[in-house]
């Protein structure tokens, strides 16, 4: 009674809206049968995976995570798999000759869906060259054990309430006392009206104040976003006006390198996040922060906001 699943990567940081409904099916399967287990087959690894994911998708994640305590799933990182072989995305008791499932876009990774795709196949009796296929496949898997697990345990998350005091200093420890460091800021809105200026600059100055070792900040934004203003402003106006602030908040020494992004450019952008590279006694590491409501949400003390912070590596 095993669920075998094949995927290139866990997610891929685009924020599938089938990410939670994903991992509380596969729960669901194992709890309607008490001794069924899952293993997840990945070309990736976890670290790999989560570079760039999502807060929906971290739910997703924690929802699996519980199932791999419970020693009912397994996370193996495998050889790169043939599409062009017909391999299956899913299988069912492959060792008592149970059934595959082909999906028709079964290079997309777990927290898209199960099964992607519009069309699937289902092939009622395993054939001889699929069992051949995944036999040699698992040969060369290795087992991650708690791979799910370390990264929630990796993974804090931080809860405001509008109108309640934020101590930012806390969300943002782990920059303290570090050596040079370099902060990415990825949020579409990001210098897209006059508020989410404000916001922008407020935190940069937090950053220049209590994180003394940041010298260079990246920012990226969708340019040309919606605004409320006539006509809408374009990436130079947004970044003339951006440096007008930061100027007044004495910040002309930090250096900012602005990476304003085409609507469509690069695929799907909403994500919200910071990432941060360091350098403490030597040795590199990366924090990530997913921003559900962006930098704007986060500063403005009068919305709620959550936050995400994981280290990478």
């Amino acid at each position: 009674r095993i669920i075998e699943i094949f995927v290139p990567r866990i997610a891929d940081g685009q924020g599938h809206r089938r990410a939670v409904e994903t991992a509380r099916f596969i729960r669901g399967q194992l709890r309607s049968v008490p001794d069924r287990r899952v293993r997840i087959y990945s070309e990736h690894s976890i670290s790999d995976s989560v570079i760039d994911v999502t807060a929906e998708e971290l739910d997703a994640l924690t929802v699996l995570a519980r199932a791999e305590s419970e020693g009912r799933l397994e996370f193996l990182i495998c050889g790169r798999i043939d599409r062009q072989s017909s391999f299956p995305r899913l299988a069912t008791d492959v060792a008592s000759n149970g059934q595959c499932f082909h999906s028709e876009d079964s290079d997309r990774p777990l927290l898209d869906g199960l099964l992607p795709g519009e069309s699937v196949f289902v092939e009622g009796t395993i054939s001889v060259a699929t069992r051949i296929f995944i036999e040699d496949l698992k040969h060369q898997s290795l087992r991650q054990p708690n791979a799910l697990g370390q990264l929630v345990l990796d993974t804090r998350r931080f809860e405001y309430r509008g109108g309640q005091r934020r101590d930012l200093g806390k969300l943002f420890a782990c920059l303290r006392g570090v050596g040079e460091t370099q902060i990415t800021i990825r949020d579409p809105y990001l210098l897209s009206q006059e508020h989410n200026l404000e916001s922008a600059a407020e935190l940069l100055e937090f950053f220049s104040l209590r994180c003394e070792g940041i010298r260079i900040a990246n920012l990226i934004w969708r340019q040309n976003s919606p605004v409320r203003t006539h006509g809408g402003w374009d990436s130079r106006d947004a970044i003339r006006r951006f440096q007008s602030k930061l100027k007044k908040r004495g910040l002309e020494q930090l250096v900012v390198r602005y990476q304003p992004r085409r609507r469509g450019e690069g695929g799907h952008f909403h994500d919200r996040r910071i990432i941060a590279d360091i350098v403490r006694r030597g040795a590199k590491e990366r924090y990530r922060w997913d921003l559900t409501s962006g930098v704007d949400g986060l500063m403005d003390r009068s919305s709620e906001a959550c936050v995400f912070l994981s280290r990478l590596r």
